[in-house]
């Protein structure tokens, strides 16, 4: 998504909000709140929402959602662990994630055969793709997986005959829903390549579920902050949470406090710490929620009096900017530990800003060098 505006300043990190909204769907019954993401059957679209009955009269149905991997994650964590359990919305983000997952993998697939000039979808492309996303263990492993389900699939492709796909390959995850995910008019598509990133992909999500429980501390079920807190323990699947601009919506962060500020004896530096701590442990809202809302009310009817808007897009924005501003906040307070300075300026946070966005400070703008 782009948006350009003549008041608004935009930078380029604000662009992540497009894949905090697409890695969120709230499980609503009203199917208009969440019917405009933008997965690819993730809803009938093709299906007429609209029927008319022997009355005349107009009758609305609800347009079927598919749930691609929300049944099979539990699957999953059943078969890593029997006494563990997660929570719905735990399971709900962890399929958007899957889901996004293969939808990077399929843009790096497609640019594989555009390049080579292929028309057909192997699972020597989706492995190629999966080294091309993930970092070099996480890829190794990753591909490592899929190989092995191929090699099941092909041993047990006659002693198996007339048994389904994934039991042929002894995983838990149909191929059928990467064939949807896979499928593309422009190229034909292989029978090993679904099989190959099906393997794939239940290893990501068996590997996210394994650091979810490790980074646990208490409660059977398994929550969105034990997710997050797993990501951040490790650190290739923190990369590329992070390339790829994946918020968590409403995981709090993971409590941090500098080695350098525990060291610090005084009375202010250990009233900072414990309540540095505090904040940490609640993971609640900093702004009140009726507070932002009006704010972005009043913002939005000046510049856009037309524009129309759900209740719950202002929670997601205010999750995401808390996290944008609290990763701001931390990047400038390690610049200002190790510059030996007490105070934030606005040059510290400018700078830090800088870097975020990959672009020359502005308050060196004037003194620009070639």
């Amino acid at each position: 998504m782009a948006h350009e505006s003549n008041n608004i300043p935009l930078t380029s990190s604000f662009v992540s909000l497009v894949h905090l909204v697409e890695s969120v769907t709230d499980n609503t019954d009203n199917v208009n709140n969440v019917g405009h993401l933008g997965y690819d059957g993730g809803y009938d679209d093709n299906d007429d929402n609209n029927d008319n009955d022997d009355d005349g009269k107009t009758v609305h149905r609800k347009k079927k959602k598919n749930h691609y991997f929300e049944h099979h994650i539990r699957k999953i964590l059943k078969k890593i662990s029997t006494d563990r359990d997660m929570t719905q919305q735990t399971k709900t983000q962890l399929n958007e994630i899957a889901i996004m997952t293969c939808k990077f993998i399929r843009q790096k697939i497609f640019q594989i055969l555009q390049s080579s000039k292929k028309k057909t979808i192997t699972s020597d492309e989706v492995e190629s793709a999966v080294s091309l996303l993930f970092s070099s263990q996480l890829a190794k492993e990753a591909n490592d997986e899929g190989r092995t389900c191929l090699q099941q699939y092909n041993l047990n492709i006659k002693e198996l005959k007339g048994q389904s796909r994934h039991t042929k390959a002894s995983i838990l995850i149909p191929p059928s829903i990467l064939d949807k995910l896979l499928r593309d008019t422009r190229f034909q598509m292989g029978y090993s390549a679904s099989i190959f990133l099906a393997g794939v992909i239940e290893y990501f999500i068996r590997r996210l579920i394994d650091l979810s429980i490790q980074s646990s501390t208490k409660g059977v079920r398994i929550t969105v902050h034990d997710i997050e807190a797993g990501i951040r323990t490790d650190k290739e699947m923190s990369s590329y949470f992070t390339t790829n601009n994946i918020y968590l919506f409403e995981s709090g962060i993971v409590p941090f406090v500098h080695p350098v500020i525990l060291q610090k004896s005084g009375k202010n530096d250990k009233k900072s710490v414990r309540l540095m701590n505090k904040l940490q442990e609640t993971n609640r809202p900093v702004f009140p929620r009726r507070f932002f809302e009006n704010r972005c009310k009043t913002h939005l009817t000046s510049l856009l009096p037309e524009l129309r808007y759900q209740k719950e897009c202002f929670s997601y924005l205010q999750n995401y900017l808390e996290k944008w501003i609290t990763e701001l906040l931390q990047y400038t307070n390690i610049l200002t530990i190790y510059s030996k300075k007490s105070r934030l300026t606005a040059k510290d946070i400018e700078l830090v800003s800088s870097i975020m966005d990959r672009r020359w400070p502005s308050f060196l703008s004037d003194e620009k060098v070639e």
